[in-house]
């Protein structure tokens, strides 16, 4: 892109914030239709640079333009030069609207473009603000909404202007935010309580206007309305998005909840960050410079960046910046390289120390910036004193008016940890604070290499690992392990002689010598920081020794500078995992549980997190009076978190309670009833527990394992005896009714069970019993889904929900109702709401401890049916990595599932290898039960894939039999396999199956309390078995009107063949070209290799059949999530960070990593990082440019000329 100068003489005058219109001096320009409007937007936003052709065809229709597109883009240059530019002479070239080669460029002063000129006042106003003139700055705000006439490129067809709204619409809620931040700090909450509201109302999410709002209504004496407005923000973010406020708004709240005033800090927070020219400011300074070393490893970004201050400072721009990061990370060598000595006199770098005074250095830094522009460096600002830091404030100011880069170096400490005098240091940067990170691991490994002048090998690449990125650490390992000969050079390879040393030796006495090298004190408060674990909270530890953050922060700053202690992330934790065991473990085994003991209930006094103190009763003896109280109290809370730790914690209690019969039978009833919840099948415990307590509850769960282990008549006949035990509450009686309809077939028990459900639902909601009440409306849910009155179970699961959400202590059942409310939205085909659902339980399912697999099981479903295959197997490949552990009751049989939908996958995609290992690998799970049966469907008619291949179509046939029986699974939804069932019967000629199939579809439409995919499924079958082409044409617009790609392209299949059948050849062609589009993106290989096969057996002979050979991988093939996923691991970003920035949870972060490893064909996530980073810059996914200092953004995406703004296509569940 090519920059020009603005034109001189009469220049248009062209606006985009509100309808496209133009003038000439006071004459508005005809613009004409929508096309031309749409290409002076592109042109007048990119003004004075060159646009192609190429990329004015891709703003005005995007991937699909039309055939002409290029002779349509002349005519519409064309008509805009006649209009710009009406002196023209007919051969003369245009001063406004030029040609460039095959580009084009439009010559318009900023002044005379509206979002400019917008820009330009907001930019004054943040100066304003800056400066501390808040009514200049609410002046210029004021200038800059006057520009908007309406909604931004009004009436503005084509891809630019769909990315470009978005955009141009925050920019203008940002100012309106700002400006109300503003009129806050200056008294003026009146106005804004007559003018915020019609924001919050257009645009609900925003946190920061619903923030400003509130500080308002609490300025203008409506507390109450504030506190209402916060508590309606937490249950949307909670409802619609699976997240709670942030902290800006948090902090808010508190404020306003404790009558204290609002901070204007806290008004700020999210809006802007000015440095403030009333404050005081100072530096620091001195004579010596460090060495720059010869090679610096893996802060090439970091370089570029101190460079980018350097180029503003020789333009004359003065400023102050810190630069952070642990000790040892490379900060102050990085400094030197960035700043080495200047080849000429463009500018002067002095290095100064914490101790030099205002009188000597700021005549010094007055006196060189006269002369040229002065880099002046701070070296371990963290150590300043008083003194110290008044140099340092006194300099900050001086950078305001001089051409002076102010910058400090300092370690990074914990905020709770940081003194007061450095945070003041910091502000004084406003915020343009550069953290430096570890280096990565194949920097590491460079380094290392480096270091030792040759490779390293795969032993010696594993430990340095423990150096944890690092360069002080790796250079202080490598010397340690040359000092104990534990490596050997073989063949030019240095690695680790496993057969002289012991690495982990060696990493315990490294780790052994920098902890003899600390004072006695801090020694001792390590001690008492191993008993919270590798990982703990400095509040946690504060409690446990009974001093406060502050008491400790000497002892803890100097095992973070030892190395002994990592402060990189939220929570301390030690650098070697290892080493609090072995604290630990130097005391005596009495000592250490006693300690544990006395760890807990400081922790529960401190108020800590439940799962906290759940871990150090787990370890503590003996289990006394308090122990049991807290367990009994708490476990509920701590099953919600970490169900596995809450199982132990119990068995823990219960084996050391054996003196107290009642608190030791409590105990053991709350460990079946969450075993039992976890899938687990504790009958000897359950058995021995009811013998004691006669508890209603445990004869429900011990009928149910019964039922799980096939023994389906000694269930009933329990239940039975149990229904007519007159001890026994009606509530449970009537749910024995309930359970034992689900394991009995037939349709009067079916209806006499959803009868008794009826009663025990009426007589919880009589007792006010919410944990009833829930398990009821579960019940008739399943009885309503059984039905197929799909209205009646959304009504069930969302009254269920209701009562999770007011009743915490219920939260284990939350991924349940939410799975059943995604099912029955998916039978209504409300599929985006669906998605929502699902990402809403997934969020949940990953604050789980084992993180809840059945979410991503669900979500896999869905997937397949959504037509997003990939995306499917990602969360099955998760599910995979973790285990059967994850699988939290009742849904024990999600292997099935997910052992199935991966099958059938690799049954259209013609994947052989993969088809029979999944179903070589569900074979451990064997379908007994009926609720084995519902979760089962996949599997067979994977399994009737299979046959087919091997034996052919009778043995698929044959295979799907079980799903023709209306017995099979209850609840089973074998509506949405019949039209494959009627097809394979046809195609073999079994007209009775095919007879049968479309009898029990009729069934099952029959049954829908609305039309829905029962009824589609029905007018599947008949029109196949009708051979109607135009009735399969149909169903297949149905499907597409719904949102079902995946049917819609069989039932696009099925309508080709009926049509070649039909001898309408040329249509057939067409419409297989259609499903051929769908099944080639989904590489449905098997899929459109039959349909080929049949069409040319009846005649059609014009069809393609390279389609859907090979699914698309490679960069091509991957989202636009799965790429800025991609490039922000690439770049080292922390899940953590990842999740946040995109608002997904960890869980989905690894999920979409995992397709892109497998869309990539690499094996591993540093083969996957590997990739990226040394892709050619055109070929890699995205192109990321993270802002260098705080404010705005985390990041912004650009994939090509009209992607600014767009951002990342979103995982459908992501929207509110």
């Amino acid at each position: 892109m090519v920059a020009f100068g603005a034109p001189s003489g009469l220049s248009p005058r062209v606006h985009v914030l509100g309808p496209v219109r133009a003038w000439l001096g006071d004459a508005e320009i005809k613009l004409g239709s929508g096309g031309r409007r749409a290409v002076l937007s592109i042109l007048a936003m990119h003004a004075n640079e060159t646009v192609s052709r190429a990329e004015l065809i891709d703003g005005l229709w995007g991937d699909h333009p039309p055939a002409k597109a290029v002779g349509i883009l002349h005519t519409y240059i064309h008509d805009l030069r006649r209009a710009l530019d009406p002196q023209r002479g007919k051969r003369a070239d245009s001063t406004v609207l030029a040609t460039v080669q095959t580009s084009y460029t439009l010559r318009l002063a900023d002044e005379q473009l509206d979002e400019r000129l917008f820009a330009a006042h907001h930019e004054q106003a943040q100066r304003h603000w800056a400066a501390g003139d808040l009514g200049a700055a609410v002046d210029a705000l004021d200038a800059a909404l006057a520009l908007w006439q309406g909604e931004a490129l009004h009436g503005v067809p084509g891809l630019f202007a769909e990315t470009q709204r978005p955009r141009l619409e925050e920019s203008r809620i940002t100012a309106v935010e700002r400006r109300s931040a503003l009129l806050l700090l200056r008294g003026d909450h009146e106005t804004v309580v007559n003018e915020l509201p019609e924001l919050v109302a257009a645009a609900p999410l925003r946190e920061t206007a619903r923030g400003l709002l509130m500080v308002a209504l609490n300025q203008a004496g409506r507390r109450a309305e504030a506190v209402e407005l916060y508590r309606d923000t937490e249950r949307m973010l909670v409802d619609e998005q699976g997240i709670e406020p942030g902290p800006a708004l948090r902090r808010i709240h508190q404020d306003i909840v404790a009558g204290q005033p609002v901070s204007a800090d806290a008004i700020n927070a999210g809006i802007w960050t000015p440095r403030h020219g009333t404050e005081r400011a100072a530096t620091l300074s001195g004579t010596s410079r460090p060495a720059s070393p010869s090679v610096l490893v893996g802060r090439d970004n970091d370089v570029a960046w101190l460079r980018s201050l350097l180029r503003d400072l020789l333009d004359g721009r003065g400023d102050c910046v810190g630069v952070e990061g642990v000790q040892g990370i490379g900060k102050t060598a990085l400094v030197a390289t960035a700043f080495a000595e200047p080849d000429n006199d463009a500018y002067a770098v002095v290095w100064g120390s914490p101790s030099d005074t205002v009188d000597s250095v700021a005549p010094l830094v007055e006196q060189m910036c006269a002369t040229r522009p002065l880099v002046f460096v701070v070296d371990d600002l963290h150590s300043a004193d008083d003194s110290g830091l008044l140099v340092w404030h006194r300099l900050a100011q001086m950078a305001q008016r001089l051409p002076l880069l102010l910058l400090g170096v300092f370690r990074k400490l914990p905020a709770q940890l940081r003194p007061g005098r450095l945070q003041g240091a910091v502000d004084a940067t406003g915020g343009r604070v550069r953290t430096i990170g570890p280096l990565a691991s194949d920097e590491v490994v460079t380094l290392a290499e480096l270091h030792l002048g040759a490779p390293c090998g795969p032993r010696l690449r594993e430990l340095l690992v423990a150096a944890a990125g690092n360069p002080s650490f790796v250079n202080e390992l490598l010397d340690t392990m040359t000092r104990a000969h534990a490596l050997c050079v073989t063949a030019g390879v240095t690695d680790l002689d496993a057969d002289q040393v012991d690495p982990s030796d060696v990493l315990a006495s490294l780790t052994r010598d920098r902890i003899g090298a600390l004072t006695s004190g801090t020694q001792s408060i390590l001690c008492w920081a191993a008993l919270l674990g590798p990982r703990f909270d400095l509040g946690d530890l504060a409690a446990v020794v009974r001093a406060g953050p502050a008491d400790l922060a000497t002892a803890l700053e100097e095992a973070v500078g030892a190395g002994v202690l990592d402060d990189s992330d939220q929570r301390l934790a030690f650098r070697d995992a290892t080493l609090p065991r072995t604290l630990i473990e130097e005391r005596a085994p009495e000592v250490r549980a006693a300690l544990h003991r006395d760890a807990a209930e400081a922790l529960a006094t401190a108020g800590a997190a439940v799962e906290r103190i759940a871990a150090q009763l787990l370890e503590a003896a003996p289990v006394d009076s308090w122990t049991v109280r807290w367990v009994l109290d708490n476990i509920e809370a701590v099953a919600a978190l970490d169900q596995a730790t809450a199982l132990e914690l119990l068995g823990h209690a219960v084996a050391g309670t054996s003196a107290n019969k009642e608190h030791q039978d409590a105990l053991a009833l709350y460990r079946v009833r969450l075993a039992f919840r976890l899938g687990q099948r504790p009958r000897a415990e359950a058995e021995a527990v009811l013998a004691t307590t006669g508890d209603a509850e445990l004869r429900w769960i011990l009928a149910n394992l019964d039922y799980q282990a096939g023994a389906v008549e000694k269930a009933a006949e329990d239940l039975r005896a149990a229904e007519n035990d007159p001890t026994v509450p009606m509530y449970w009686r009537a749910r024995y009714v309930s359970l034992r309809a689900q394991f009995e077939r037939g349709t009067d028990d079916l209806d006499a069970a959803q009868q008794a459900s009826r009663t025990a639902l009426r007589h919880a909601m009589d007792t006010s019993d919410a944990k009833a009440t829930l398990q009821a409306r579960r019940e008739l849910w399943y009885f309503a889904t059984v039905r197929r009155d799909h209205q009646a179970a959304l009504a069930h699961a969302e009254a269920a929900l209701d009562v999770v959400r007011h009743n915490p202590d219920l939260a284990q059942w939350h991924l349940n109702l939410l799975d059943g409310r995604a099912i029955s939205l998916q039978n209504l085909d409300r599929l985006d709401e669906a998605t929502h659902t699902l990402t809403r339980m997934r969020y949940i399912g990953s604050r789980l401890q084992p993180p809840a697999g059945r979410p991503h099981v669900a979500t896999a479903v869905h997937e397949y049916w959504l037509g997003h295959w990939d995306e499917a197997l990602a969360h099955l490949d998760l599910v995979a990595r973790n285990g059967d552990a994850q699988f939290h009751y009742p849904s024990a049989q999600s292997p099935l599932l997910q052992h199935g939908v991966a099958a059938l996958i690799a049954a259209h995609r013609g994947d052989m290898d993969r088809l029979r290992a999944h179903l070589r690998a569900v074979e451990a799970y064997p379908i007994v039960t009926n609720r084995d049966r519902e979760y089962s469907d996949y599997l067979v008619v994977a399994r009737a894939f299979e046959a087919g291949i091997r034996l052919g179509d009778q043995a698929a046939l044959d295979a799907v039999d079980p799903l023709l029986d209306p017995k099979y699974g209850r609840a089973t939804l074998r509506h949405q396999w019949l039209p494959r069932i009627t097809r394979l019967a046809l195609r073999v000629g079994d007209q009775s199956r095919a007879a049968a199939a479309l009898r029990v579809c009729g069934m099952e439409a029959s049954r829908e309390a609305s039309p829905g995919r029962g009824h589609t499924a029905m007018r599947w079958c008949q029109a196949l078995v009708d051979r109607d082409p135009d009735g399969l044409l149909d169903v297949a617009r149905h499907l597409r009107e719904v949102g079902r790609p995946v049917e819609m392209a069989i039932a696009l299949l099925d309508a080709a063949v009926a049509l070649a059948e039909h001898d309408r050849s040329s249509l057939a062609v067409l419409t297989f070209a259609d499903a051929s589009a769908v099944l080639t993106d989904l590489g449905a290989r098997a899929d459109i290799d039959h349909a080929v096969k049949r069409l040319r057996e009846l005649g059609v002979k014009n069809v393609d059949m390279s389609a859907g050979q090979q699914t698309v991988t490679g960069w091509s093939s991957l989202s636009d999530l799965e790429r800025l996923i991609a490039e922000l691991f690439a770049a080292g970003t922390p899940y953590p960070d990842i999740a946040a920035d995109l608002a997904l949870s960890r869980r989905d972060v690894q999920v979409h990593l995992s397709g892109v490893m497998r869309k990539l064909r690499v094996e591993s996530r540093a083969d996957l990082a590997d990739r990226i980073r040394k892709a050619p810059s055109k070929a890699r996914p995205f192109q990321l440019h993270r802002k260098e200092c705080g404010g705005g953004p985390p990041a912004t995406v650009t994939t090509g000329r009209f992607a600014a703004g767009r951002g990342p296509r979103p995982d459908p569940g992501m929207a509110g």
